[in-house]
């Protein structure tokens, strides 16, 4: 019986990692976050309304507690954004 030989490079193996991870299924797209300035230059409201908004509860944000002195950092997807502006609209 023969023994099959690989002679994948660490580079090939990373190239077919890269390729797999491109090619996601069709309708499945990556989310787009963000943050709280970000909603409030767009609103063109100061940050301080975006934070009321947030404390209140009227506002569907992620917390995204990554520092390590326990600093909130929100996180709001661009989706759940544009839904929010909808329903304020009617």
């Amino acid at each position: 019986m023969k023994t099959a030989t690989y002679t994948t490079t660490l580079s090939d193996l990373i190239d077919g990692l890269n390729r797999q991870i491109q090619d996601e299924p069709e309708g499945l797209e990556r989310e787009e976050w963000l943050s709280p300035t970000q909603i409030a230059n767009e609103l063109n409201m100061h940050i301080n309304t975006i934070y009321r908004f947030i404390q209140s509860g009227q506002f569907p944000v992620y917390d995204m507690t990554v520092d390590r002195n326990g600093k909130t950092y929100y996180r709001i997807k661009r989706s759940d954004f544009q839904n929010w502006l909808d329903d304020r609209r009617r």
